[in-house]
């Protein structure tokens, strides 16, 4: 029997039996299209098997736990929180602290914008970029994971010199006097 058009492929018609067109390859019968261009896959006992994925995509072989065929194998963009950042990705991983990633895709996580700073891991939006207190800020620097990174600013001056992090207590300089440095 022929393999159906656009939903089977097979290897060598002299000793193979068609097979499912795994969602990771378009198939015309003779010949199959990566659906990821940069995804591999090897020839194995009549089917084609996924071997790696590119850079921003996982490798979709394992379904709930148990191995998936052949047939039900891809590539998956990382999704919303998650990474991969390798040449040949498998799994991805969480978003660091001090960073986010509001979307499933093969872009890498954000860093949190300067006068802001994330502590959790597998962020899922810019919300979870918490913002200095009022007259702090991080000196420009962004992708910071701790509140301690923000420091009263410039024309301010640390009011309780017990408080730091998201309870600092920055007030703005008194007119005519010079705060240096937050202090």
């Amino acid at each position: 029997l022929p393999c159906l058009l656009n939903s089977q492929y097979i290897i060598d018609p002299n000793t193979d039996r068609c097979e499912k067109c795994p969602p990771g390859l378009k198939c015309d019968i003779d010949t199959v299209h990566f659906v990821v261009p940069a995804s591999t896959w090897m020839k194995e006992d009549g089917v084609h098997k996924l071997i790696t994925c590119p850079k921003g995509y996982m490798k979709m072989s394992v379904i709930n736990g148990a191995v998936a065929e052949a047939g039900d194998q891809r590539c998956e963009p990382c999704a919303e929180g998650t990474e991969c950042v390798t040449e040949l990705c498998d799994t991805c991983s969480p978003c660091s602290a001090g960073t986010f990633k509001a979307v499933a895709g093969i872009q890498e996580c954000s860093k949190c914008p300067p006068n802001t700073f994330n502590p959790d891991v597998n962020a899922v939006g810019f919300a979870s970029c918490r913002a200095c207190p009022i007259g702090a800020d991080t000196r420009g620097n962004d992708g910071q994971t701790k509140a301690d990174a923000c420091q009263c600013g410039s024309q301010f001056y640390l009011a309780d010199p017990q408080s730091s992090g998201a309870a600092l207590s920055c007030v703005r300089c008194p007119r005519g006097l010079e705060c240096a440095d937050g202090s």
